[in-house]
């Protein structure tokens, strides 16, 4: 059985790799995060290297953000590498990261708003961003940096748990939860040392998301083999043997608890009995049930799938919502820095002047602004822009020609003079 198992396994993660090489252009959506606010579902994913907000309504979901950051002195964009989503005030703010910088947006109104950036000088790269109960949480290779909503760092952690950068939760304010492929490790912020750990068996080390109950405090997690659920204590409490397909992340609810496989999503009650089962795998195309965020609200469970080539948002009986199928993945990639050339500098009215730009997105539409002269062009693939433009007549001798990305937001001018 055993050998059946890690066949059936060999054979996925074929089908998955064959998939991703014939279908490179397609984004890969394997981890993000979810938000219940003003009754409408959020979920966010950085995979694409943007980070990508959509709104769920209606039964669909809808991309309203997707920008990356953009550093001023290289010209050039760069990748956050994770979106966590909170509530302050009652509006909406999302955090994330970029190599060494940290990022804090208000998103409340559907446009992204700089709220604060924080950059360190000490070469912490941030890989992930969480929540420890009301505090935002940065994850790197160098430990666990917890933040106040100004960005000031509170209080600072290290694991030595392998792969312990996915795998940091923390439900309340004392004990901090880490796993890696051998078992799970409970870490108690005031002693500053693991007091219990509890055994695990993975295939190969991973992405796996425990679970912690925030009534009972019983921990939850999904191996190779097994659901496990564990007290405080460390005590095994129950147990549930699955398909053994690779178990990836557990999330739960008030009432039940969710897990995602690969090939799909299980639904199990907090005993760990099974309720039912829905394979994804056969939805949406290029398909493997990975990252797995469930929200309570108003109409039940919504379990949202960061499923291989495609998300998806679930209700409690696992049927389908709504869904946001990956588009292509190098659309929002500048290819090379930002620059503007005009054949000339200084010309009459009515005069023809050549103008070539780059450094944009693909197929953005770009504002021109040519001397007050304001008119819509667009880049090709490359993110260029090569056009013949007519002097305007103007009461001015000395002005610009001024580009502007309509979604990048990214500008450049050179000066111009009319000659009269």
């Amino acid at each position: 059985m055993k050998k059946l198992s890690v066949l059936i396994l060999a054979l996925a993660i074929l089908f998955i790799a064959g998939t991703k090489a014939a279908d490179a252009k397609t984004k890969t959506y394997y981890s993000g995060d979810a938000i219940y606010y003003n009754d409408t579902l959020y979920v966010g994913s950085t995979n694409s290297d943007s980070l990508e907000v959509f709104k769920v309504e209606n039964g669909k979901m809808n991309r309203i953000l997707k920008f990356k950051p953009f550093n001023t002195k290289t010209a050039q964009y760069g990748k956050f590498s994770d979106v966590k989503f909170n509530e302050e005030d009652g509006k909406l703010y999302a955090y994330t990261a970029s190599e060494f910088s940290f990022y804090k947006y208000d998103i409340t109104s559907g446009t992204e708003t700089l709220v604060n950036k924080v950059t360190n000088n000490y070469w912490e790269w941030y890989q992930r961003i969480d929540k420890f109960a009301d505090n935002i949480v940065t994850i790197s290779d160098k430990g666990v940096k917890i933040w106040d909503k100004n960005l000031v760092v509170i209080d600072s952690l290290k694991f030595k748990a392998k792969n312990y950068q996915y795998n940091v939760r923390s439900y309340n304010n004392r004990f901090v939860l880490t796993a890696d492929d051998k078992g799970i490790y409970i870490f108690d912020r005031e002693t500053r040392k693991v007091i219990k750990s509890m055994a695990l068996n993975y295939y190969q080390d991973g992405n796996h998301k425990v679970y912690q109950d925030p009534e009972t405090y019983n921990i939850y997690a999904a191996d190779d083999y097994f659901v496990k659920k564990y007290d405080l204590v460390g005590n095994l409490l129950s147990t549930f043997k699955h398909s053994g397909y690779q178990a990836y992340d557990v999330s739960g609810s008030r009432d039940f608890l969710y897990f995602s496989n690969g090939i799909g999503i299980v639904k199990l009650n907090k005993d760990l009995k099974m309720l039912s089962s829905q394979k994804t795998s056969e939805w949406e195309g290029a398909s493997w049930a990975m990252g797995l965020n469930v929200l309570s609200t108003v109409d039940g469970d919504k379990i949202v799938v960061f499923n291989n080539s495609n998300i998806l948002v679930l209700n409690s009986n696992l049927n389908k919502i709504a869904s946001f199928r990956g588009d292509e993945a190098d659309v929002s990639i500048t290819r090379e820095k930002l620059y503007l050339k005009l054949d000339k500098n200084r010309a009459a009215v009515n005069s023809q002047v050549y103008m070539d730009a780059g450094g944009f997105l693909a197929n953005e539409k770009v504002l021109v602004d040519f001397m007050g002269k304001r008119f819509m062009a667009q880049t090709n693939e490359q993110g260029k822009i090569t056009k013949i433009m007519t002097v305007p007549q103007t009461s001015n001798t000395l002005g610009d020609v001024k580009l502007t990305g309509q979604e990048s937001k990214l500008t450049y001018s050179v000066n111009f003079e009319v000659e009269k």
